[in-house]
């Protein structure tokens, strides 16, 4: 795999904690919003069916859980791998690798951020991946 590709999956592992941050989000205002069940003492009563659907949802919640911790762990992972190797790249080189691939800016907010043409900001991003193939 080369070293653009690493770096935007490791950008798209960041988005794809934030998805389910908000999956996470959703399902507990979901749980939230199922009334507490009133036992009736009635069999196959609705407060059987409302349990049964917040059981679903918590099961949903632990195993989405689950999987974000699973992706921040390989992230952060990455995250300190990288940033050794960018230890060696000239400050301006750095700074636009970690802006892009590590807080996920645009290119342009990249170039507004440094107060630089788009189109220099993606010379300077070039020049850094080459510096890092040397490594």
């Amino acid at each position: 795999m080369d070293i653009k590709a690493e770096l935007n999956g490791m950008r798209y592992l960041n988005v794809a904690i934030r998805e389910k941050n908000r999956e996470l989000d959703e399902l507990q205002d979901l749980k939230v919003a199922i009334a507490t069940p009133v036992i009736t003492g009635m069999p196959k009563g609705k407060c059987f069916e409302r349990s049964a659907r917040v059981d679903v949802i918590l099961d949903k919640i632990i195993k989405l859980e689950k999987a974000r911790e699973d992706d921040i762990e390989e992230l952060v992972d990455k995250k300190l791998m990288w940033s050794e190797k960018f230890k060696s790249l000239p400050l301006e080189e750095r700074m636009i690798l970690e802006f892009r691939y590590f807080d996920g800016m645009t290119w342009a907010d990249i170039a507004k951020k440094l107060n630089y043409e788009e189109r220099t900001i993606y010379r300077i991003h070039g020049k850094a991946l080459l510096n890092l193939k040397k490594l």
